[in-house]
């Protein structure tokens, strides 16, 4: 296990703690919802209940990722994971579309719902409109996607995120930068690694809370393509997102909520390795039982 020289920072967003030394506190898991209809509303919510008493029982934070794709479901989609969960939740909004998001801040101030949201992300094609929208509306948490195509390695994110994101989550005002270095597929060029190493490079650089999406890793692996809903997939979703956190992940966005209950208990496992090795060698005070 290891260390990162740079003093690693810590995110406050209501009672979570995330960031931190590989150990010291727990990873924040996010399960995805991709569209919340009338038909899948009670599916949805034992999905969250399942979710709730997993993260109770493990003793680690836990929330949801909402996909909001169209105006039409921005009353909707907020309204209903306001109602049934009261942790920070991450709101995720399509690349551009700036009148898209316009509408949802405008609707996410008018619930009071600013300090709940984690806006995910300022990314690549963030330019001076957004980022005036997020100071206006006064969001104090995003993430930031430091995913470079045409530089896509680690090299290429940490200077995205130094040169441009962190830049724009500073004018905006945004007191919690969560970094994700995004995933790269499978049989792209070898760099389906890249995004583990970029987890370390970054925190080892600047410090900032780390996480990503490996289910998006996974999912582009064509062995797994036609075995949705069996042991390989949630087996391989759940030993990627061991491998982030050995990296030193601090959030994990670990695929569809409805496999919460494959997750959670090798997240727990590896938390508690990291835990257990770093106060055995470092002396780390870890929050993590």
């Amino acid at each position: 296990m290891f260390h990162f020289q740079t003093k690693p920072k810590i995110c406050k967003i209501e009672n979570w703690e995330i960031g931190g030394q590989p150990g010291e506190y727990s990873t924040v898991l996010f399960g995805g919802i991709r569209k919340i209809t009338e038909k899948n509303k009670e599916t949805i919510i034992e999905g969250l209940r399942t979710q709730k008493t997993l993260s109770d029982n493990f003793n680690i934070p836990a929330s949801v990722d909402l996909f909001i794709r169209r105006k039409e479901d921005i009353k909707t989609s907020l309204d209903f994971i306001a109602k049934q969960i009261s942790e920070p939740f991450l709101l995720d909004l399509p690349w551009g579309e700036l009148e898209l998001k316009k509408d949802v801040l405008e609707y996410v101030t008018k619930n009071n719902l600013q300090d709940r949201i984690i806006y995910n992300s300022i990314n690549p094609l963030t330019d001076e409109g957004e980022v005036n929208l997020l100071k206006k509306h006064k969001i104090k948490s995003a993430i930031l996607l430091a995913s470079d195509i045409t530089h896509p390695n680690a090299d290429g994110s940490l200077n995205l995120l130094e040169n441009r994101l962190v830049p724009y989550a500073k004018k905006a005002n945004i007191e919690n930068m969560l970094v994700d270095p995004g995933t790269k597929a499978f049989d792209n060029e070898n760099m389906a690694g890249e995004v583990l190493r970029s987890i370390m490079v970054i925190k080892s650089e600047t410090g900032l809370a780390t996480g990503c999406a490996m289910i998006n890793l996974i999912e582009s692996w064509k062995y797994i393509k036609d075995k949705k809903d069996t042991p390989e997939y949630t087996n391989s979703i759940a030993s990627a997102n061991s491998l982030a956190q050995l990296m030193g992940a601090d959030f994990l966005i670990y695929g569809p909520l409805k496999i919460a209950e494959h997750i959670f208990n090798s997240v727990k496992m590896t938390d508690k390795i990291n835990a257990e090795a770093n106060k055995g060698y470092f002396g780390l005070k870890s929050k993590i039982t």
